[in-house]
């Protein structure tokens, strides 16, 4: 969740509850969301080349079945529960994450130029307090030929108004949340030299405590709540 030198409060949030946050996605609502928002994922994402990194990989639910390479994120605790969670407390000798992890800055990335295959931004843009930075930290590390898949929720969207809501009534994580629309995320795609050339729509149901199983829709779906853009050199 945390991606950002700056983001002090995100990344203090996660490090003191990064087991509660993860503990959601255990939950009847969390794992329907969160099957809901990978099903789009992967239909942007599939022939997207490697290495992959996400940024912001927090306890790294998206990041095994997306196949990410590398996950980084400021804050320590999701990393290691990640770790714990995947391998146990003590893990058999010469067993090893399925996924790189490296504790580093979303805005300055230990990655040379054009070097990345492909540049995941899954909801952290909503929690970075430079989000903009983000995107053009992404592009700078992607090679030709690479992407940056950015997904979010969309704040036009009824869930960006329930979150917002929440957010507004003191909600643990959502009051920390920035939530974006498409045209200025697309906007800052182009700007660093990207063109959105692939997306992907989820959550058109109305939001609530008992959501269903949904299919994503090919393209941006005015009013859905979770969107996946793709934008290659």
């Amino acid at each position: 969740m945390t991606t950002a030198r700056g983001d002090g409060a995100v990344r203090r949030l996660v490090e003191e509850h990064a087991g509660r946050y993860d503990r959601w996605y255990e939950t009847e609502p969390g794992r329907v969301l969160f099957e809901a928002e990978l099903r789009a994922l992967r239909r942007v994402a599939a022939d997207l080349p490697g290495p992959r990194l996400e940024v912001g990989v927090g306890t790294g639910r998206f990041a095994e079945p997306l196949a990410i390479d590398v996950g980084v994120d400021l804050a320590y605790a999701g990393l290691w529960l990640y770790r714990q969670r995947t391998l146990g407390l003590t893990p058999p000798a010469g067993r090893r994450l399925p996924v790189h992890l490296l504790q580093a800055d979303g805005a300055r990335l230990p990655f040379g130029s054009a070097t990345i295959g492909s540049v995941f931004l899954i909801v952290s843009i909503c929690f970075a307090a430079e989000p903009r930075g983000l995107v053009v930290e992404a592009a700078r590390v992607v090679r030709p030929g690479g992407a940056v898949l950015a997904a979010f929720i969309d704040r036009e969207s009824p869930w960006g108004r329930w979150y917002r809501e929440k957010g507004e009534s003191g909600h643990l994580f959502y009051e920390h949340a920035r939530f974006l629309t498409a045209t200025e995320v697309r906007a800052w795609l182009e700007a660093a030299g990207l063109r959105v050339h692939r997306a992907a729509s989820t959550l058109l149901q109305p939001p609530g405590d008992a959501p269903r199983p949904e299919t994503p829709v090919e393209g941006l779906v005015p009013g859905a709540g979770f969107v996946c853009m793709v934008a290659g050199r």
